[in-house]
C-alpha cells in the first residue's frame, strides 16, 4: 500500500498522534509557518457537523452576474478534457499534506469553454464565490481562481471522492490555504465585486500560501500558534461527526440499562477493580466500567480510549470465551436487572 492510500484510507481512523503537527525533517520543504501532518483528516470550520446527504442526481450551478443560468450535470463535465493534479494540501490552520493525487477538470477550462460562451458572465466580473452543499462559501478573486491549477475534482488518490473529503465534487487551489478548497461543491457565483466575506476577518481576500495571508487583519505569526493549538481538537471531532459517533460525551449508563449477553462481552477481569469491556448494545462502542462508587450503585463509565488497555490478542481471547459461555448464561432478556447483571459477570469472570 503506497503513503498516498494509507493517508487517504486513515482519513477517518486516526487517533490523536496522527493529528499533531510536527516540524518537517531536512529535506522537507514547505510554505512558511506549515508543519506536517501524518493523514489527510476530514476538517472543518464546524467539526460537530456530519457531511450534508448528496443529491441522487448531483448538479453543478453556474449564477450570480451572468447573463443565463446554468446547472450543470456530470454529464457536461466529462466533455471536457480530464486532467490530474499533484500538489501538496495547506490548511490556514498550520498543518500540510505532501503529494495529493487528485483528478478533474481546471476550473480554467470550464470558465472558457462553458460558463462564457453558454452563461455569458459579466464583462466586469471580478470575484467567484464557490458554495458547497453544507453552507460553506469562499471568495476567490478571478485571476486566483483561473490559475492553471486550480480544479474542480471528483476523484482523489484513484479513487472517486467520499463524504469526508467533499463528494460529489470538490474545488481544489493548492496556492491558497484549504478554506478555498470548498468541499461538496454544488455552485459557483459570479460577482462584479468582492461578497461579503461569510468567515469575516478570518477569511483573507486572496489567502495565498506562499505570502502567508492567513489573517484578513492579524500578522500571520501571531495567529500561528492558536491555530495549530486547535488542530487535534478539531481533526478529531470532525472524525466523530463523519463517523456518527458520540462527540466525547462520557457514558453514564447504570448497570441494568447496559446489554450484557455474553457474545457481547469482549473482555473481564476479576480482582479488586473489576474492568469490563463492552461491544454493542446501548452504548454503540467501546466502553470501560469500573466498580460502583460506595452507596451510588452506578458503576463508574470511561471513555472507550481508557479501554485501551486490553490488547489485540487479549480482546480476541476474551471474546473466543464469551462466545462459548453464551449458552449457558443467555439472560432471559436483553436488559437483565442489576442482580442478574452481577451473577452473570462474576461466571463469565471465573471463567476467563
Amino acid at each position: 500500500m503506497s503513503d498516498e492510500t494509507r493517508r487517504i484510507e486513515s482519513s477517518v481512523d486516526y487517533g490523536w498522534h496522527d493529528v499533531w503537527p510536527r516540524r518537517p525533517r531536512r529535506g522537507e520543504s514547505l510554505p512558511p509557518g506549515q508543519w506536517v501532518l501524518r493523514v489527510f483528516p476530514r476538517f472543518a470550520d464546524k467539526p460537530r457537523t456530519p457531511p450534508p446527504a448528496v443529491p441522487a442526481t448531483p448538479t453543478l450551478k453556474i449564477r450570480g452576474a451572468v447573463g443565463d443560468e446554468l446547472s450543470l450535470e456530470f454529464g457536461r463535465l466529462q466533455q471536457l478534457q480530464r486532467r490530474e493534479l499533484l500538489a501538496d494540501f495547506h490548511c490556514v490552520t498550520t498543518w500540510s499534506v505532501f503529494g495529493l493525487r487528485w483528478s478533474g477538470w481546471r476550473l480554467a477550462d470550464l470558465w472558457r469553454e462553458v460558463i462564457c460562451r453558454d452563461a455569458r458572465p459579466s464583462s466586469e466580473a471580478s470575484h467567484i464565490v464557490a458554495v458547497g452543499l453544507d453552507g460553506h462559501r469562499a471568495i476567490l478573486h478571478l485571476d486566483d481562481a483561473l490559475a492553471e491549477d486550480v480544479f474542480v475534482v471528483d476523484t482523489l488518490a484513484g479513487a472517486p471522492l467520499d463524504l469526508v473529503h467533499g463528494a460529489p465534487l470538490r474545488l481544489v487551489s493548492p496556492q491558497q490555504y484549504a478554506y478555498k478548497s470548498v468541499k461538496h461543491l454544488t455552485a459557483i457565483e459570479v460577482h462584479t465585486s468582492e461578497p461579503t466575506r461569510q468567515l469575516g476577518n478570518k477569511e483573507h481576500p486572496r489567502a495565498r500560501v506562499d505570502r502567508e495571508e492567513r489573517h484578513a487583519t492579524l500578522p500571520a505569526w501571531l495567529v500561528r500558534w492558536p491555530y495549530r493549538a486547535v488542530v487535534p481538537m478539531t481533526a478529531m471531532m470532525a472524525r466523530h461527526s463523519a463517523r456518527g459517533a458520540p462527540r466525547g460525551k462520557r457514558l453514564r449508563t447504570p448497570w441494568r440499562d447496559a446489554t450484557l449477553s455474553p457474545p457481547n462481552v469482549v473482555g473481564l477481569k476479576a480482582g479488586k477493580r473489576l474492568r469490563v469491556v463492552i461491544v454493542g448494545g446501548r452504548f454503540g462502542g467501546l466502553a470501560a466500567a469500573r466498580p460502583p462508587k460506595p452507596g451510588t450503585g452506578r458503576p463508574q463509565y470511561a471513555s472507550s480510549r481508557n479501554a485501551a488497555h486490553f490488547s489485540r490478542a487479549t480482546v480476541h481471547r476474551r471474546r473466543t470465551a464469551a462466545e462459548e459461555s453464551s449458552a449457558r448464561y443467555s439472560p432471559t432478556s436483553s436488559r437483565p436487572s442489576g442482580k442478574e447483571a452481577a451473577r452473570l459477570i462474576t461466571c463469565l469472570a471465573a471463567e476467563v
